[in-house]
């Protein structure tokens, strides 16, 4: 399952279509901005979905085409399971879907021009997928690229390639970048139910939130086969509406990764927690003010169907707390694979068939903190990824989180301004390597995998700025 078709959007008034052209080139692109809204829309919409990049989504361009001149004046979305990731990268099933829908118009009258695409983690340009999709599926000379980079809620940057004289395009950028405006303001946020005020007696007590029901909003992830579905507990307030916590689940590096935003309330928050019901085991992980601050926790799970309640308390949230649910549905876990929190497998001295490979550990470690990681579990914060529990040999980098993805910082001037794109092994985020010795100076091993520890512990300590981000790259040795 992943982005859903919806009907598409047409419009029928040529006088009102605004133009784009560029000096020196024939093509003139002409675009409807309703249109363009609703795809500015889709993108908002993709990109909110879960943090760091949210879920990128494509279409069809509907419209006609007299001479060289192109007109946009209706779209469609373009059905993409995802299974490569959050990124708009099509899969041999969508491609089949893909090819079916271009002979699909939504009015005899258009053709397909073109194609969109949202870009949440790179820059306006294209990438290799897109440049997949446009060379198999929209060849002609004429057909163009919308290509749009949305903001949380309003105007997205856009820009439209286009293939020039002999077929060569201009990838890296486009000739001409433009904005595409909110038509009108966003709906706005459903109405929380307010609960009548209660009769109080001069010794009674009013709590500042109270539970009166629960109704659910799902959303959908496919990545790499899972699905994820979150809901939403409604929570009345007798004084304010209540908070949103934006709990979301998903499959990251073979785990269930648990997020909830980093927000006013949960900043305010003295304590939580989260519980997990998988399948009929049943998990609390307490929460003080650090881990609620890191705002993610990586769980392995036994089971395909999990369900996870996190819940905040604190003075301004009165005796009832905050809460919210969500539910993961993906893929079941490898068997023979102990997920038992209590009981760590014991190492396995044999060297594993994977010779190398990475965790990263996220959080918020102060200057002169550390963080004990051990036998796949941290004690601040939250990690994906686990050591083999071999001698390996270690290369540990600062990172952060930028606008375009994942920056690491190594001082190795060879690993510098090598990029990954989006994938498993990263978090679906896109990674930038930087040589930047000061920066990677300043996380020190305190105690590294060894024998006396089954080769399963590694303490860091963070000599710099307050870290977020840690890589740990291991090679068997």
């Amino acid at each position: 399952m992943g982005t859903s078709a919806t009907p598409s959007t047409v419009c029928g008034c040529t006088d009102e279509l605004e133009s784009w052209h560029v000096d020196g080139h024939s093509l003139t692109i002409r675009y409807s901005p309703p249109v363009l809204e609703d795809i500015r829309r889709a993108a908002v919409d993709g990109f909110n979905l879960f943090a760091r990049g949210g879920l990128e989504i494509g279409g069809i361009l509907w419209g006609t085409r007299t001479g060289e001149v192109v007109d946009i004046t209706a779209s469609s979305p373009i059905e993409c399971n995802h299974a490569r990731g959050p990124g708009f990268a099509l899969s041999p099933e969508d491609e089949t879907a893909l090819a079916a829908q271009l002979n699909d118009s939504p009015e005899p009258s258009l053709v397909a021009v073109g194609f969109y695409c949202s870009h949440t983690r790179s820059k306006i340009a294209l990438g290799t997928a897109d440049q997949e999709i446009y060379g198999k599926f929209f060849p002609e000379p004429w057909q163009a690229v919308l290509v749009v980079k949305p903001t949380r809620w309003g105007p997205a940057d856009a820009g439209f390639f286009f293939r020039e004289g002999g077929g060569a395009i201009r990838v890296d950028s486009s000739y001409q970048e433009f904005q595409i405006q909110p038509l009108k303001s966003a709906p706005e946020r459903e109405e929380l139910a307010v609960a009548a005020e209660p009769q109080l007696t001069r010794a009674e007590t009013a709590p500042v939130f109270a539970v009166s029901g629960r109704r659910r909003w799902p959303w959908v992830l496919s990545a790499a086969g899972a699905v994820v579905i979150a809901a939403a507990a409604i929570l009345t307030s007798a004084v304010h509406p209540p908070p949103r916590l934006g709990l979301r689940t998903y499959e990251l590096a073979g785990q269930m990764r648990i997020e909830w935003d980093r927000s006013a309330s949960v900043l305010a928050a003295s304590r939580g927690l989260v519980e997990i019901s998988d399948g009929g085991r049943h998990t609390i992980i307490p929460l003080d003010k650090t881990a609620l601050h890191s705002s993610s926790v990586t769980y392995a799970q036994s089971s395909n169907d999990v369900q996870v309640r996190l819940r905040i308390d604190g003075e301004r949230f009165g005796p009832n707390g905050v809460e919210e649910f969500a539910r993961f549905i993906g893929p079941s876990p490898a068997p023979n694979v102990s997920t038992d929190l209590a009981k760590p497998p014991a190492p396995d001295p044999r060297p594993s068939a994977r010779q190398t490979g990475r965790l990263i550990w996220t959080g918020a470690l102060a200057p002169s903190d550390v963080v004990e990681i051990d036998s796949g579990q941290a004690n601040k914060g939250s990690i994906s990824g686990s050591l083999p529990g071999v001698p390996v040999a270690l290369r540990v980098y600062p990172a952060e989180f930028g606008p375009n993805g994942l920056v690491v910082y190594s001082g190795d001037p060879a690993a510098g301004n090598r990029e990954e794109a989006p994938g498993r092994n990263n978090g679906w985020n896109a990674t930038q390597f930087q040589w930047n010795p000061v920066r990677a100076g300043e996380l020190k091993v305190v105690e590294a995998p060894s024998t006396s520890n089954h080769f399963n512990r590694l303490v860091l300590r963070n000599l710099g700025r307050k870290r977020a981000v840690i890589l740990v790259e291991w090679t068997i040795e």
